[in-house]
């Protein structure tokens, strides 16, 4: 390990605060936005609840209350009018533009959600080995895929061209599946092998693919590593680091693919992606549960412990949004909140 203090005009350039209106009764979970008219869908409580805000007018479209929390949900149209949800109790619940659709269950409690919009086809991966299919075309449920190990299934995400599906379990295994084929996944990668903390905690937490190239994946871990991986190969390229141990919730990189971001409960930090080296980081107070990235922008909400959605924007990230008019929403030079402070002195972790 290697430690160097990052320039503190770094920070200027890269963060900035909001003063955007978006808010819970208590917490927001979980964001994610639309990929037409600009929508942002989020969930939070309590009670458990579903809010869609217009990013184009800067406030709230609607709001529906839910009869259970939810684990995951997502979002099955190009706009906000189809949603499905996952709840706690093990059931599968549909919205519409109107509202309440329907709801079925599973067998058993899934983790997160995967829609594959070229097959219309929903992945659930359980608690458990198993990962729950539903084709949505058709209305039912379909053989399900199970992954060779005894280990639970902790998450899931799919390739942006939707070729490859991952599903990360309890052990540190990552499992690579093609859509296509459903007898056996095509290879794995034993993550936990490469973890420079000898330790319980080597669960996959997030996983995230490379948009501009599908063979490249990032895996989050529990004890705060992240390692990118070339899937054709089962050495890493690449691995980091969140100083406090804490697992990583969210894995994004910015419009050019150059810098990464990752986020930990109460950690941001903004890396380079060929050399490691860390440019800006951020430390909250308050607990962070996710993080959405506006495509094509710099922009970023975070879903926090708190009422309020918070907005930031990190110019080295990318370009301000369309939606965003009034330059006057994004203060660039105004000091941070009390609840999200700048490390001047950040520490530089290089493998």
């Amino acid at each position: 390990f290697s430690m160097k203090s990052t320039p503190k005009k770094n920070f200027k350039k890269i963060y900035s605060r909001t003063d955007l209106d978006f808010n819970f009764p208590s917490f927001c979970q979980k964001i994610k936005e639309t990929l037409t008219d600009s929508f942002l869908i989020s969930y939070g409580e309590y009670p458990p609840q579903v809010r869609c805000f217009d990013l184009e007018n800067l406030s709230l479209k609607f709001e529906r209350h839910l009869e259970s929390g939810i684990q995951d949900f997502q979002i099955i149209s190009k706009d906000w009018q189809k949603l499905l949800f996952l709840r706690n109790d093990k059931y599968l619940e549909f919205h519409t533009k109107g509202g309440f659709h329907y709801k079925t269950k599973i067998l058993t409690q899934g983790v997160n959600l995967l829609f594959h919009s070229k097959t219309n086809v929903v992945y659930i991966p359980s608690s458990k080995d198993e990962i729950f299919k539903l084709d949505l075309k058709e209305g039912k449920f379909l053989n399900s895929l199970k992954n060779s190990s005894f280990y639970g299934n902790t998450c899931g995400k799919n390739s942006f061209s939707e070729n490859i599906l991952a599903f990360g379990n309890s052990g540190g295994i990552v499992n690579f599946w093609d859509p296509r084929i459903i007898q056996k996944s095509i290879f794995k990668i034993e993550g936990f092998k490469f973890l420079k903390k000898i330790g319980t905690k080597k669960k996959v937490t997030s996983i995230r693919f490379d948009e501009k190239n599908e063979f490249e994946c990032f895996v989050g871990f529990e004890n705060g590593e992240v390692i990118l991986f070339d899937i054709r190969s089962k050495i890493p390229l690449i691995a980091k680091e969140m100083e406090n141990s804490s697992p990583i919730i969210s894995i994004r990189a910015d419009q050019s693919g150059k810098k990464i971001i990752t986020a930990s409960p109460n950690q941001i930090k903004i890396w380079e992606k060929t050399s490691g080296k860390t440019t800006c980081l951020l430390e909250s107070k308050i607990q962070i549960n996710h993080l959405c990235k506006i495509r094509n922008s710099g922009f970023f909400f975070l879903a926090m412990q708190k009422a309020k959605i918070e907005g930031k924007f990190f110019e080295e990230m990318g370009n301000i949004p369309s939606w965003i008019s009034n330059f006057e929403v994004v203060s660039k030079n105004h000091r941070p909140r009390n609840e999200i402070k700048i490390d001047k002195n950040p520490k530089l972790i290089k493998k």
